[in-house]
């Protein structure tokens, strides 16, 4: 599922475009997560958790780890994602 596209709906990510917003559709990112809108397109580490990323410069990254997505908004690679983007999950390792 780390390639599939992503819809935000009022209560959480869904698969596809969320239509109905079924139960078995809808996508839990780890806990303690942020949305990040990153303003880079391929493999990223990051730079506090030492988490793998891979990132597409066109979605929101909806599973990243809120230290690196301080440090990234800092540098000015990532900012807040904004509302209407297509999400997905980002992370290759935990």
């Amino acid at each position: 599922m780390a390639s599939e596209l992503l819809t935000k709906k009022s209560d959480g990510w869904y698969a596809g475009c969320g239509c109905g917003q079924k139960v078995q559709d809808k996508v839990i990112p780890p806990n303690g997560s942020v949305e990040l809108f990153m303003q880079h397109n391929g493999s990223l580490k990051g730079p506090v958790s030492g988490i793998d990323y891979n990132f597409l410069a066109t979605t929101v990254a909806i599973d990243v780890d809120p230290a690196d997505a301080k440090a990234w908004r800092e540098s000015g690679v990532g900012r807040d994602a904004p509302p209407g983007w297509k999400g997905r999950l980002s992370r290759l390792t935990v």
